[in-house]
């Protein structure tokens, strides 16, 4: 849709897609460390703030606002520093879902822990990680259906440079 880069980087930003909601104006966006995906987020700006009827306008609000805050995008924790393989996995399943979320089932979980893969410290460890990154709005643990459940908000918290390498 609209793509560029950072003055003076080596940081490329696309803007993928935008939506209005309410008083907000919503953009999807991609960060690059030249080729390296490192952050996919969503933010908004103020509906008011832009000029629809010039559409080179809208992208210099989105410009703009990326550059002032991108000491904040690219400070978010590094997935890879994490230590917690129970997080990667369901961060790796909403990275390749098309219902936007990822779900582990009881029967999925005994599987899961019956294969060695996964314990149920690396549980507790995962609930804890939730609670510390405050991640409570996008993911939920022990449902009555689903052990975990994670929406794709999630993607959005963390800087994933090296991550999918």
């Amino acid at each position: 849709m609209y793509e560029f880069t950072v003055k003076n980087t080596n940081i490329k930003v696309k803007i993928n897609q935008t939506y209005h909601v309410d008083d907000e104006q919503y953009f999807d966006y991609s960060v690059y460390l030249g080729d390296k995906l490192i952050i996919e987020s969503t933010d908004s700006v103020e509906y008011n703030s832009i000029d629809f009827t010039e559409p080179e306008q809208e992208m210099t609000v989105y410009k703009k606002y990326i550059e002032e805050n991108l000491d904040n995008i690219l400070n978010k924790p590094r997935l890879i520093y994490i230590p917690n393989k129970l997080l990667k996995y369901i961060f790796m399943g909403l990275a390749q879902s098309d219902s936007n979320m990822c779900f582990v089932d009881p029967e999925e979980w005994v599987d899961l822990v019956e294969n060695e893969e996964y314990t149920l410290e690396d549980l507790e460890q995962f609930k804890y990680i939730v609670d510390f990154y405050k991640l409570n709005n996008v993911i939920e643990t022990n449902s009555a259906d689903y052990v975990i459940i994670a929406y794709t908000d999630l993607l959005t918290y963390f800087n994933y440079i090296d991550f999918f390498d």
